[in-house]
């Protein structure tokens, strides 16, 4: 079972992960995820940790709300956190607005906590 604290621990990594970006400190993304990390895009692209440190470097992000997280636990050492996610990037001077479910696996290894696994499915307007 994952204490409290962990579960706590885990939304705000997750919660930092999208401030980082907002602050394009991309160096900070990149150093919470496993080098086995691998992503699932919105239109059902997989991508690894380089891929996805460069496509979140060119996409800039300036605005964003999560809610709704649940944590999950797998194991002691393994959890997953969903949240919904409304994020507006500029890409290519164009503004990029999603609003999607989020779905991340968390593994902690030697006693740091990593992201694994990723996905965002976009959600429609209801």
């Amino acid at each position: 079972m994952l204490t409290p604290e962990v579960r706590e621990l885990l939304i705000k990594l997750e919660t930092d992960i999208i401030i980082a970006q907002k602050n394009s400190d991309f160096s900070f993304v990149e150093n919470l995820l496993w080098d086995e990390f691998q992503e699932i895009d919105s239109r059902g692209g997989i991508s690894n940790k380089a891929e996805v440190t460069r496509a979140i470097s060119k996409a800039q992000l300036y605005d964003y709300k999560v809610e709704k997280f649940a944590v999950s636990a797998v194991n002691d050492a393994c959890a997953i956190v969903t949240y919904i996610a409304t994020t507006k990037r500029l890409l290519d001077g164009q503004e990029r607005i999603s609003h999607s479910r989020r779905s991340s696996t968390w593994v902690q290894r030697d006693g740091s906590w990593r992201m694994i696994f990723h996905q965002g499915t976009p959600l429609t307007a209801a």
